[in-house]
């Protein structure tokens, strides 16, 4: 019996062995700089920007944040306390209790990550030059914009050329809305 599974295996090895051995590249040519702006593309946002917003999409997934301010402030959710080391210092107790202020983990975090995504959103709205990734720009900033407002009822605006130092304009929920 081991020598029939000893064979039957043998076989798929030896193929796999083969396969993989012939795969690999014979004649890799280097092309190299000597500094990085020799390689590193100019101009509008890249694929690579865009990809960076919709990573901002998974602080939505998660149990804290955008999850915890939509679930444990409006009673859908109860978070657990089983004893001292479940209750977090408080801070689902806070959030289910409406006692929050500016300061609270939750609220702090997800008021910088949805600003930080709308902002990353209309970097890449405002400077695409292709046309497909101006779009998805525009909608991930439409997208967040909304969740800014839904949580917060303003949303801060600034554009993509406007000065860091500034602070932006904010807009009310009628005006964000409309």
């Amino acid at each position: 019996m081991k020598a029939i599974v000893r064979k039957s295996l043998f076989v798929p090895a030896v193929a796999a062995l083969l396969c993989t051995s012939f795969a690999g590249c014979t004649k890799l040519e280097e092309e190299l700089y000597e500094s990085r702006s020799e390689y590193e593309p100019t101009g509008g946002p890249s694929s690579a920007d865009l990809s960076g917003v919709y990573n901002q999409l998974n602080q939505m997934v998660g149990q804290a944040n955008w999850y915890a301010l939509q679930e444990h402030t409006t009673d859908e959710m109860l978070g657990p306390t089983r004893g001292t080391d479940w209750d977090d210092f408080g801070t689902w107790r806070k959030l289910h209790l409406h006692t929050w202020d500016g300061a609270h983990n939750q609220i702090f975090d997800t008021w910088n990550g949805m600003n930080g995504a709308l902002f990353q959103a209309t970097l890449v709205a405002e400077k695409a030059t292709n046309a497909a990734e101006k779009a998805q720009g525009q909608f991930l900033r439409a997208f967040f914009a909304y969740q800014v407002m839904d949580l917060w009822g303003q949303v801060p605006y600034r554009g993509a050329d406007d000065d860091p130092d500034q602070i932006p304009s904010v807009k009310t929920r009628s005006e964000a809305f409309d």
